[in-house]
């Protein structure tokens, strides 16, 4: 079955109220946005049995965030990647609350200093550079390597410019 492929703007997201006032909410569906992220949805009219494997693929995820966001409950390691494939039938859904076999190749307590970074330097520098350019992005690396960190400043430029665009 041929599924179609959907941008985060593309989603109707029917229960958005209910989470929408959590402070991080923007910053992840910007984060999702600037990752050019894309979803796979089944036609309309689609078997049920596709929808219930959708279905619990996205509870996966739903869940990671609520875990990722508030510190409770089980860490499942799901990335976006795994649910795409669990989705399509690609991966093998493991049962309810079991972590994923391959582990988390990506987690907010990796990318929140990148972020956090970005969005500080956008209260700094914001005035002098009022869009990203160039001329800041150097200036954001070498204040980056002074950190010493530990991680490559080419490896975390997408985060660090999600929280510099958060500030807009």
């Amino acid at each position: 079955m041929k599924l179609n492929t959907l941008t985060i703007d593309d989603l109707t997201i029917r229960d958005e109220r209910a989470f929408r006032h959590i402070a991080l909410y923007d910053v992840l569906k910007q984060l999702v946005r600037s990752a050019n992220a894309r979803f796979y949805a089944p036609p309309k009219g689609a078997a049920d049995a596709t929808w219930d494997r959708v279905k619990h693929a996205l509870e996966r995820d739903w869940q990671q965030t609520r875990t990722d966001f508030t510190n409770r409950g089980t860490n499942l390691h799901q990335h976006v990647t795994d649910t795409v494939k669990q989705a399509m039938g690609k991966e093998v859904i493991p049962p309810p609350g079991e972590p994923n076999a391959s582990g988390s190749r990506y987690d907010w307590v990796s990318a929140e200093p990148a972020v956090r970074y970005g969005f500080s330097a956008f209260q700094e520098y914001g005035s002098e550079f009022p869009t990203w350019n160039e001329a800041l992005d150097r200036k954001l690396e070498r204040g980056w390597n002074e950190k010493a960190t530990g991680r490559r400043y080419e490896d975390v430029r997408h985060e660090v410019k999600v929280g510099w665009q958060t500030r807009h």
